[in-house]
């Protein structure tokens, strides 16, 4: 189910996609993170995100991409406060090893957000 989430994504099928990554989401076997990914993937095809990406930071919270999706979904509603919050705790990890889907740029755009967010709040 994962790789044909992943496959019609690619292919710009964005409610196929998103039907996928929910059927994922919803087994409970195989590598958490699929489970991971297919949340993070539905926090952005989706119209409840923080819901989504809740259920990513619930199942490993030692990556920064969901918290940093957090980050950035509170600076787009101008609320640097709750951006810096999240950006702070995105900031503060380091990327696992053998993490599926591991967008290491994450980690450097959420100390960037960070120091953005804080110059806002500081303003």
């Amino acid at each position: 189910l994962f790789y044909l989430a992943q496959s019609y994504k690619d292919a710009g099928c964005v409610n196929q996609a998103a039907s996928a990554y929910r059927n994922r989401f919803a087994c409970l076997d195989g590598w958490s993170q699929e489970r991971y990914v297919s949340a993070l993937r539905l926090g952005v095809l989706e119209s409840t995100p923080f819901f989504w990406l809740r259920k990513a930071l619930e199942i490993d919270p030692s990556r920064a991409e969901a918290p940093f999706a957090v980050a950035a979904l509170w600076a787009q509603r101008n609320e640097p406060l709750d951006a810096l919050l999240w950006a702070t705790y995105a900031a503060s990890l380091t990327p696992p090893e053998g993490a599926l889907f591991s967008e290491l740029e994450v980690y450097e755009w959420a100390k960037n957000l960070r120091v953005q967010m804080l110059e806002k709040v500081s303003a």
